[in-house]
């Protein structure tokens, strides 16, 4: 009896440590502010430093500077980064552009229709589709 007891809190605790780092990363963003859209954004290198969101046309955004007025990163998550963008009430046609400086990615402007698309939006670097549900993403792997 006092074998399996060890054991069994042998084995729970090489559960725990290995689970730890995993359950202490998972973060659940808050809910997407009221008159906003969110952005998740991922990159293969988890490298967001300067990447932003410059948002035009039915948004409440500063759009007077494409480098002054972005949407900076409001949070992560377990896909990569997350852009929460405000926009009109009546918001049909949003203008996206994700970018560093002046390095978009994936390179053209992308546009949503919040009133007919959703609050919600998926984008992995690289790809010109921006989704409307979360795709899968390969993570990148150290040589």
């Amino acid at each position: 009896m006092y074998r399996r007891a060890v054991f069994t809190f042998f084995a729970l605790s090489c559960l725990l440590l290995t689970a730890a780092p995993i359950l202490l990363n998972a973060q659940t963003p808050p809910p997407i502010p009221a008159g906003h859209v969110r952005i998740h954004y991922f990159r293969p290198d988890s490298n967001y430093l300067s990447w932003t969101v410059y948002a035009f046309g039915d948004t409440t955004e500063d759009t007077s500077n494409f480098n002054g007025g972005p949407v900076q990163v409001t949070g992560r998550d377990s896909f990569g980064a997350f852009f929460d963008v405000g926009v009109s009430s009546t918001a049909q046609n949003v203008g996206i552009i994700i970018h560093n400086g002046n390095t978009k990615d994936p390179g053209p402007n992308e546009f949503i229709n919040p009133a007919t698309q959703g609050n919600e939006y998926w984008q992995l670097s690289g790809s010109n589709i921006l989704h409307t549900t979360q795709p899968p993403t390969i993570q990148q792997t150290d040589p």
